[in-house]
């Protein structure tokens, strides 16, 4: 399904090229970023373009509609809330908007877990004993 969406949601890039994930243009190529990300590799083809968006219809600037698609495969969040987290949705942190030109905006569809200064390159988690448990 990505595949279909992509042929006009993604760069004209030949399969196998190299790809600058943190290049702030590819935010536009929303099905390439999407399958980048942990949460779609750890989904087993449960999750595509479609299990967010309506294709026929004007995009949903719904934020709790989106945070219902999360909750749906992450009904308990694997963090604390915090202060900052709980006047924002899954989408705000985990799916930063990035704008990579003047009067651009898209949503990095690379769902992750980002600093707050760098929406396009996510954190990496050491895991320790304790996280793990």
């Amino acid at each position: 399904m990505n595949t279909l969406c992509g042929a006009c949601h993604r760069m004209p890039a030949p399969a196998g090229a190299p790809v600058d994930l943190k290049n702030p243009w590819n935010a536009r190529h929303q099905p390439l970023l999407l399958a980048a990300s942990e949460c779609f590799r750890k989904a087993e083809g449960k999750l595509s373009c479609l299990t967010c968006h309506q294709p026929h219809e004007a995009l949903s600037h719904d934020a709790t509609a989106y945070e219902a698609v999360c909750k749906s495969c992450h009904a308990t969040p694997a963090h604390r809330p915090t202060t900052l987290t709980k006047q924002k949705t899954c989408t705000t942190c985990h799916m930063p908007s990035v704008s990579p030109g003047p009067g651009l905006r898209f949503a990095n569809h690379r769902i992750g877990i980002y600093p707050a200064l760098d929406p396009m390159n996510p954190a990496t988690r050491k895991r320790t004993a304790a996280s793990t448990r």
